[in-house]
């Protein structure tokens, strides 16, 4: 059988984009845009965004399908390509939660420490957060606003890399680095990623410093759950919800 045609047309942008590498939408859509658009000009406002590269949104793609004038004239074809590309979202959505649980469960075996992750973090709140530290702790730095004075996320919110929380003592001026003491956190690092879409990453253990190759390990894989959400900027509250739920496998 012959491969499926390239769907190439141009952007909202005005930049080609072609579906070669989409692989299974691409296949869908390649069968489909050519007939809904024959001058090849489609103007798909997710393909403006960095998330095109890693798979557009697929639910405001199905969404497009449903509503384009090619539905209205080809109810049967367009309801078929619109149901596979249905599927392909709930296998892809499958693949994902396995890929972060499997991601989480990994950071979380390099060593006994406990952590907090914010991933793609807008508006000063992160889009997905996922924590091991004791709930204790969490509801006392909840309770104290801790946030605003806590040197660990000063510095992650104007730096990228990797910190010890030792280099950051002098500016502790709330004495965070105390009370997390004694709460068993007591040595740290934190790591921050990303530019414009930023990702932070704060790991305590409770007895000895945590080593480089271990805070290294971390950061490898913050940035591949970093890239396995991308698309969660652009997703519902509802797509959301089901990772937000995901718990941190022992």
């Amino acid at each position: 059988m012959p491969d499926p045609p390239k769907a190439h047309f141009l952007s909202a942008s005005g930049c080609e984009v072609s579906f070669q590498d989409a692989d299974p939408i691409g296949t869908a859509l390649s069968r489909f845009l050519p007939k809904a658009h024959p001058t090849r000009k489609l103007p798909l406002r997710m393909l403006q965004s960095p998330q095109a590269q890693h798979g557009f949104h697929r639910s405001q793609l199905v969404s497009r399908i449903y509503k384009s004038k090619f539905s209205r004239n080809c109810p049967k074809y367009a309801k078929s390509i619109g149901e596979e590309l249905q599927d392909v979202v709930r296998r892809r959505d499958m693949d994902n939660l396995r890929k972060i649980e499997d991601l989480l469960q990994r950071l979380n075996r390099v060593c006994d420490w406990t952590f907090a992750l914010g991933l793609h973090v807008r508006f000063a709140s992160p889009t997905l957060s996922y924590l091991t530290y004791p709930k204790e702790w969490v509801d006392y730095y909840t309770e104290k606003e801790l946030v605003f004075v806590d040197p660990t996320v000063r510095w992650a919110i104007s730096n990228q890399g990797i910190c010890d929380w030792e280099d950051l003592a002098d500016g502790d001026q709330s004495d965070v680095f105390g009370a997390a003491a004694r709460f068993g956190l007591r040595f740290g690092k934190v790591i921050a990623l990303g530019e414009l879409d930023r990702s932070l990453g704060f790991f305590a253990h409770p007895s000895r410093p945590i080593t480089q190759e271990e805070i290294e390990q971390a950061q490898t894989l913050m940035q591949e759950l970093h890239d396995v959400t991308r698309d969660a900027l652009d997703m519902s509250e509802e797509e959301l919800e089901k990772l937000r739920q995901i718990i941190v496998p022992a």
